[in-house]
């Protein structure tokens, strides 16, 4: 509610974090979240819970995205299960072979 553009300039600048693959965002709670929801893929689309409250407090999954060189999404994994990191991990692998 309080990060303004210049605020976000600031944090990104003192982290290193202006470089192209960084992009902070400010806005409207509801629209923050719903973009986060429905454009960013962290959510496993098989395992969406309360798409329709985009008010809920939304802070962070636990997920792993494997993305390709392509940027093609290649798999969702829980970050909290240790069967799901170790496939993770052997997904990883085969993509850079």
């Amino acid at each position: 509610e309080t990060d303004t553009v210049a605020q976000l300039k600031r944090y990104a600048d003192s982290h290193g974090a202006s470089t192209p693959k960084w992009h902070f965002l400010t806005g409207e709670k509801k629209e923050l979240y719903h973009f986060a929801r429905n454009s960013l893929y962290v959510l496993n689309p098989d395992a969406v819970l309360n798409q329709a409250d985009d008010g809920s407090d939304f802070i962070h999954t636990n997920n792993f995205v494997l993305l390709d060189k392509l940027g093609q999404i290649r798999g969702y994994y829980d970050g909290t299960n240790e069967r799901e990191v170790e496939q993770l991990i052997a997904d990883i692998k085969t993509l850079l072979n």
